[in-house]
């Protein structure tokens, strides 16, 4: 888990359900990139697994909303006030690969000229359907790298950018 706001010197963004595990008012923006305009009465869309998946990240959204916290997605929503859109127009200029928020993320950092990005909570599994989520935040890391930016990946589980005998890409022993 990150650590706590005030033990930390940067911007503490969260994703998806992440106001609901922690102290909301740690976080200095969060994002989410499912849509939150489906009428699931209407149809069942957006990427969440239920109607109660999507109630809990409803609920996180109007949680940020409450607290001030700018709330990023790939479309502005007028019923959550500090709703804000991902320029992903520019995004795509950079590279036009995104599987999962967490790109989006990484893209945004890119697109605001940061200096370092720390991963917390990013445990795609490379043996699971999060293979092809996994290539693409490796991709989006390496084009940070590419434009001078620097990262790491906190947490023993994750297989963000490690090769398949789970070492940091690089290191060849």
């Amino acid at each position: 888990m990150a650590p706590a706001k005030k033990d930390y010197d940067g911007q503490m963004w969260g994703c998806n359900k992440v106001p609901l595990m922690r102290s909301v008012k740690e976080l200095d923006a969060t994002f989410e990139v499912h849509a939150m305009d489906v009428d699931f009465k209407k149809e069942f869309d957006g990427g969440f697994n239920s109607l109660d998946d999507f109630n809990t990240h409803l609920e996180a959204a109007v949680l940020c909303a409450e607290n001030e916290i700018p709330f990023y997605g790939v479309k502005k929503y007028g019923f959550i006030k500090t709703s804000r859109r991902i320029p992903v127009e520019f995004l795509t200029q950079i590279f036009d690969g995104f599987s999962n928020v967490i790109c989006y993320m990484i893209a945004f950092a890119i697109y605001l000229k940061y200096d370092h990005i720390d991963l917390y909570g990013v445990e795609l599994n490379p043996w699971s359907r999060d293979i092809h989520e996994l290539a693409l935040v490796n991709a989006w890391l390496g084009i940070a790298v590419g434009r001078g930016m620097t990262f790491e990946v906190h947490g023993h589980q994750s297989s963000v950018m490690k090769n398949k005998d789970d070492k940091p890409y690089g290191n060849w022993e």
